[in-house]
């Protein structure tokens, strides 16, 4: 028998000896953080590694993968979470339904979320996807609105130009109502919100608060049960 040749056993290493694992081809500068991954680990989400140098972050967007095939199921609509925490923006580990054709995609904020977007999954495509905190803000803006227009007015002027996070200037904090102790995500799931036009209690300020609960159904339609001023 023959001598190995070195480069005839540095190739038996790497065929017989190194792991398999299949390396996933992601878009240059992100990653898949493994809490994101669903419980099958077949599909999961894609984030921005952070690079203080870039100071333009618009161009940057969270995404759907299949990881079985590589492909970007879909992007999520809305404001993007990175790899670490940045003034109390951060990614919260998605809540997945049992059978993995729902997901709940959650980014954390310093009043509310930055994003909270539903994705219904269906032959592995996405069939719809539904912004669950721009929805119920404008939700509660309305019933807010028409329940007290001359404090709701008085407030907004107080408040507005405080940015896009601010929906006419109060701070509205969007909730999915589930037990911390369940990881499964289930629909109907049930939502409660909160209205402030004053979060941090100032004195002399215009108060203007309420509170709405509301429902998201499986086919994606929202749907208000309870409204009331504080």
């Amino acid at each position: 028998m023959k001598p190995l040749h070195f480069i005839q056993i540095i190739l038996f290493i790497f065929l017989f000896l190194v792991p398999t694992t299949k390396v996933i081809a992601l878009p240059a500068g992100y990653i898949i953080p493994k809490e994101t991954l669903s419980p099958s680990q077949r599909y999961g989400f894609i984030v921005p590694v952070f690079d203080a140098t870039v100071k333009d972050t618009s161009q940057f967007q969270n995404a759907l993968i299949d990881t079985k095939t590589d492909q970007i199921i879909t992007k999520v609509d809305a404001p993007v979470g990175f790899d670490r925490p940045l003034n109390y923006v951060s990614v919260e580990r998605p809540l997945w339904s049992k059978d993995e054709s729902f997901v709940l995609w959650k980014v954390n904020g310093k009043w509310c979320p930055t994003a909270l977007v539903l994705i219904k999954l269906e032959g592995n495509k996405q069939r719809w996807q539904l912004n669950l905190l721009t929805a119920f803000q404008e939700k509660t803006l309305s019933y807010t609105k028409k329940a007290a227009p001359e404090k709701y007015e008085t407030a907004k002027k107080a408040t507005i130009g405080k940015g896009s996070s601010y929906p006419d200037g109060f701070t509205i904090d969007v909730v999915p109502v589930q037990s911390k102790n369940d990881a499964v995500l289930k629909l109907p799931l049930e939502i409660h919100v909160t209205l402030t036009s004053n979060p941090k209690n100032l004195e002399n300020f215009p108060n203007l608060n309420a509170e709405l609960d509301g429902i998201v159904k499986e086919n994606g339609t929202i749907e208000v049960k309870k409204f009331k001023l504080l």
